[in-house]
């Protein structure tokens, strides 16, 4: 679309280039070639975040730079996946080795030890109903699913972007990218002239599932109802205390686009940032989890030979 491809052409090119997507992007072409707008032509294959973005694109006229955007932001989460995928290459491998392992000692090798305990005395170990502790931990944690399960669907865009922010450990990670989300909408639209008043009557007429459709509708009523907005946005858990300065400074509408444009670009960054160092902690606590198994393996051995040897001595 730089290059001066329309919407349609860019598309049918990009199905010719990207052969693995042809079936999708087909679907898409065909779409667009009924009269529908991009954002409703690729719904299906994009989150509800994402369609909102390129929704206020195309209303707003700046759909090329919103793609690019977005496919900036997909590329680094790609590149964040497979960098993942390559952290769990050997620790999934040395895990489907000790289960492969545990299965041939529980085959071949616990029967023997247990006829050698026939004629010993049973290890205070052995006469701990472990099946039913185990089968009541699970059915608990069965329970605890599909309650939370059932919570979250009951959870509004605001409450479930709450929930996942004081998640343990990537927690901050979801507060940035929802402050990253929030902050680069919000710049779009003022960057297209537009007042906070209409930013608010814009988002509120988008997906209702959308974060950005909440805050639209919350703003708007406090407005109408005289409250304080800066108050609000200060104590809310996943948006940046920063965000009130910006408007509590008396900036013009370009000079607001300006400066949230610079500020969602470090919040870019920041979340790039809190994934790196994320996944750097991935691969120890798998190689922690297998040694645990690996001990766990070696008293499931030991401990029913040690006792026997005490009954024969």
């Amino acid at each position: 679309m730089k290059v001066g491809f329309s919407l349609q052409q860019a598309v049918t090119f990009t199905t010719r280039v990207f052969p693995d997507s042809r079936e999708q992007l087909l679907i898409v072409e065909k779409r667009l070639k009924s009269g529908c707008s991009f954002s409703n032509a690729v719904e299906s294959f994009v989150s509800v975040d994402l369609k909102t973005q390129l929704l206020l694109a195309e209303q707003h006229g700046n759909l090329g730079e919103t793609l690019d955007e977005i496919g900036r932001f997909l590329t680094v989460q790609q590149q964040q996946r497979q960098k993942l995928m390559t952290l769990l290459q050997y620790p999934l491998l040395l895990l489907i080795m000790l289960v492969g392992l545990m299965v041939a000692l529980k085959i071949f090798v616990f029967p023997e030890i247990k006829s050698w305990q026939s004629t010993t005395t049973m290890g205070w170990w052995q006469l701990i109903p472990w099946r039913l502790i185990v089968s009541l931990l699970l059915t608990i944690m069965g329970v605890i699913v599909v309650c939370e399960v059932g919570r979250w669907r009951k959870l509004d865009a605001n409450g479930r972007a709450g929930r996942l922010c004081h998640l343990p450990v990537v927690g901050r990670m979801f507060h940035l990218y929802y402050s990253y989300y929030l902050v680069s909408n919000l710049a779009v639209m003022l960057d297209h002239g537009l007042s906070l008043k209409e930013c608010c009557q814009v988002a509120a007429q988008l997906d209702q599932q959308s974060l950005l459709s909440w805050w639209g509708k919350k703003i708007s009523q406090i407005g109408s109802d005289g409250g304080n907005i800066l108050e609000e946005v200060q104590h809310c858990c996943y948006l940046p205390r920063e965000l009130s300065l910006f408007f509590a400074r008396g900036l013009t509408t370009s000079q607001l686009a300006a400066e949230l444009s610079a500020y969602h670009e470090l919040l870019f960054q920041q979340l790039l940032s809190m994934t790196e160092r994320l996944l750097v902690f991935v691969q120890p606590l798998l190689f922690v989890l297998v040694a645990v198994l690996i001990v766990g393996m070696y008293l499931s051995i030991l401990l029913p030979i040690y006792h026997s040897l005490q009954g024969v001595y």
